[in-house]
């Protein structure tokens, strides 16, 4: 798709092209397909030549060179280049159980398509918030990747490169894993179950394993808080030995932890999303918007009013930017 992710779309194919050479022939081959015609920008700026369009990819569904696997590449304006279109492809992919695969943002394109529905997926925590609100049939994971019924999601960038590499080991086993990973210079690829960030942490890593699971709990209902003692029940351990192990390896109260994760979610809704400011505020389990308003100054140093005005302006200068741009491709094209 247009502003697609480079890092994203060269690490998966990247790890199928050493898969190769790994195996000594072609165990895999791809194919670029757009709904544009002839090169597609990414959003770095790099040119990158589909070889083929959205009809005959479609196309290839009904005769002899359907693919094994449709991935899906998409940058942050996923939504803004989803066609019809694209999504019925996606509908007909399932039909004839071809495997689906999301890089990214792409995963935005299988949810609206309504082949995620009741499925599991990754979305880059950058993106979770403003997902969940639109797709709230779909159990979002904080994993760096997923695999559900055929259906491969990954959080995007780097992440590719790890999805990429358990497909190669699901194949082809881990002796083919450790010789791509050894010319990529990488100890290992990471594994499904492994968290995406842990927010708020310097390094973003955490080895402590009860806490871990505290920060995901707080994540997953950071949209409905629960009380402190219910998550420490959650963690088999007293309010006070919570306090005290959470202080030690993060460095502040469990209580702080969460409003925090509660303002992130609702910083990234009030960018990503139309929601009006006391839906908001409610939805991060804030009692009044006031309340909110106040919370959210002290952390950010703005109110959630001149947030979402400076985006919209913001927004705005890009876009006027973008249809400068666009006209001159359209013209080149």
């Amino acid at each position: 798709m247009p502003e697609f992710d480079l890092l994203a779309f060269a690490s998966a194919t990247g790890v199928l092209h050493r898969a190769n050479r790994a195996l000594g022939y072609l165990a895999y081959s791809w194919r670029t397909a757009t709904n544009l015609q002839g090169t597609v920008t990414a959003s770095c700026g790099t040119p990158v030549l589909a070889e083929m369009s959205l009809i005959s990819g479609r196309k290839a569904l009904l005769n002899g060179s359907r693919p094994s696997m449709v991935v899906i590449c998409a940058g942050d304006n996923a939504d803004g280049h989803s066609t019809k279109g694209l999504e019925a492809w996606m509908r007909e992919c399932r039909h004839h159980r071809v495997m689906l695969a999301a890089l990214g943002t792409g995963t935005q394109i299988l949810a609206s398509s309504g082949v995620l529905s009741n499925k599991s997926c990754a979305v880059h925590w950058q993106f979770r918030p403003g997902f969940s609100e639109r797709f709230m049939d779909v159990d979002i994971k904080t994993s760096i990747y997923t695999i559900d019924d055929s259906i491969w999601t990954c959080s995007g960038s780097s992440a590719s490169l790890d999805m990429m590499l358990y497909l190669v080991g699901q194949q082809f086993g881990p002796s083919v894993v450790s010789q791509i990973c050894e010319h990529a210079l990488i100890e290992r690829g990471r594994g499904p179950e492994e968290a995406q960030r842990v927010p708020f942490v310097k390094g973003g890593r955490l080895s402590n394993p009860t806490v871990l699971k505290l920060i995901q709990e707080m994540e997953r209902t950071a949209g409905d808080p629960v009380p402190m003692s219910n998550l420490a029940k959650f963690v088999d351990r007293s309010r006070r030995q919570m306090e005290r192990l959470f202080r030690r390896e993060i460095g502040c109260s469990p209580s702080r932890y969460y409003l925090l994760l509660r303002l992130e979610r609702a910083k990234m809704l009030l960018v990503q999303s139309d929601m009006p400011i006391i839906e908001i505020a409610v939805g991060c389990g804030f009692v009044s918007a006031s309340h909110f308003s106040k919370c959210f100054r002290e952390v950010n140093g703005v109110t959630p009013q001149a947030l979402r005005r400076s985006n919209a302006n913001e927004n705005r200068r890009l876009l006027s930017e973008s249809h400068g741009t666009n006209s001159k491709v359209r013209a080149f094209m």
